[in-house]
């Protein structure tokens, strides 16, 4: 879901580039995020990212906490809207 346009109206979302590389637009910038790098994306801004060309793994952390209820429910099979609602994320694209 990452690859769609989206902010958080609760939490500000974190991820540190574990290895791999992400191209990341949070706003009106675009930046490439390489291994080892920290990427800050606060709550309120629309953002999105995606793996580069070869992949990459990360480590997200969220604060406020809950991301992670997110996910469980995303893997759970819950409908996009009902995930929005649920934690408060609005999906722009």
């Amino acid at each position: 879901m990452a690859d769609h346009t989206h902010r958080h109206a609760l939490m500000d979302e974190s991820f540190y580039v574990l290895y791999g590389s992400y191209t990341v637009t949070c706003g009106d910038q675009v930046f490439d995020a390489f291994e080892g790098d920290l990427v800050h994306l606060p709550k309120g801004i629309p953002h999105k990212y995606a793996a580069g060309p070869d992949g990459g793994q990360k480590l997200i952390l969220a604060t406020l906490g809950g991301l992670e209820d997110f996910f469980d429910d995303l893997d759970g099979g819950m409908e996009p809207g009902e995930l929005a609602r649920k934690h408060h994320i609005e999906f722009l694209d």
